[in-house]
């Protein structure tokens, strides 16, 4: 997919959304449609020195806009024998900065006060991005936030009533259009709840439970590089992707393995293909001829 792309040394893929992908190098943003190989480099990031952040793509099906949101925190540099030492910085403040495709320049839009500065999966509904995260405090319940691409707003969102505990949702997807959340608890067990109608506390509902399982692929390698928590794992760790056009389920162990659930039978199989690597990033993508046709001046 990269013949028509620069020649980059590493380039890391972020996100997808109507058939096109979005990457990064050091330096620049490429929105790139892999099936056409055509491409856009985006204006320069907004960088910091020893900054976090967490980038996201997304569009709004009534502005018809594509729009890239960049969180970055900016660390208090700790300098220690003269030189700045990172892992001992903290984190003090956050920025929000927003690009409109077609624009010429990102733009500075506030501060948030919630965590994204982990690399954690969003979900696109209804033209808002949606994030688990934490507030910028001690403590530990999960949040769940959304950032309406239209009028660039952040704004929390109800969570079910079963969530009580910090240990509920644990990762965000859209499953058949809607907002999606995988949940775990003592049980062990991976539970699936889908926000049947968008914004209404009440709608979230348990669509479907997937039990304990252990791929094959992980119990040859060793587990305690990975596994802190061997009480959790590997519900804690597992990923539900996407619902296949036959009702089975996707789903990622620690980015590492591939499996597909069949939830009326309740077996699991994983998936290979030859040269697949060791470790890599997945993010659901449907491909598509879609291209972003930005008005010339």
């Amino acid at each position: 997919m990269f013949k028509k792309l620069p020649h980059l040394m590493s380039i890391y893929l972020l996100d997808s959304c109507n058939g096109l992908l979005c990457m990064r190098d050091a330096r620049w943003i490429y929105i790139c449609n892999p099936f056409t190989r055509v491409y856009l480099q985006l204006p320069k990031l907004v960088n910091y020195p020893a900054q976090v952040g967490h980038i996201a793509f997304g569009f709004h099906q009534t502005t018809k806009q594509y729009k890239v949101i960049q969180v970055v925190y900016l660390r208090q540099q700790v300098l220690l024998g003269g030189r700045i030492n990172v892992a001992t910085s903290t984190l003090v403040q956050s920025q929000v900065h927003v690009l409109t495709i077609g624009d010429p320049s990102w733009r500075h839009i506030g501060t948030l006060p919630y965590d994204l500065a982990r690399p954690i999966p969003k979900a696109l509904v209804n033209g808002r991005l949606h994030w688990l995260s934490k507030p910028n405090n001690d403590n530990t319940a999960s949040i769940l936030i959304s950032f309406d691409l239209e009028t660039e707003q952040f704004q929390e969102m109800a969570k079910p009533d079963c969530c009580g505990s910090n240990r509920c949702f644990h990762h965000l997807m859209v499953l058949r259009g809607f907002l999606s959340a995988g949940a775990y608890h003592d049980n062990d067990e991976l539970e699936v709840w889908v926000m049947k109608e968008y914004g209404i506390k009440e709608s979230w509902i348990k669509e479907f439970t997937i039990g304990n399982h252990l791929p094959p692929t992980l119990q040859q390698n060793d587990l305690l590089h990975f596994n802190m928590a061997k009480a959790r794992f590997p519900n804690s760790s597992v990923r539900v992707l996407c619902i296949l056009r036959n009702d089975e389920i996707l789903l990622e162990y620690l980015n590492r393995v591939v499996v597909v659930f069949d939830p009326r039978h309740g077996t699991f199989k994983e998936l290979t293909f030859d040269a697949m690597p060791h470790w890599y990033k997945l993010v659901v993508h449907v491909g598509s001829l879609n291209w972003i046709h930005i008005p010339v001046c």
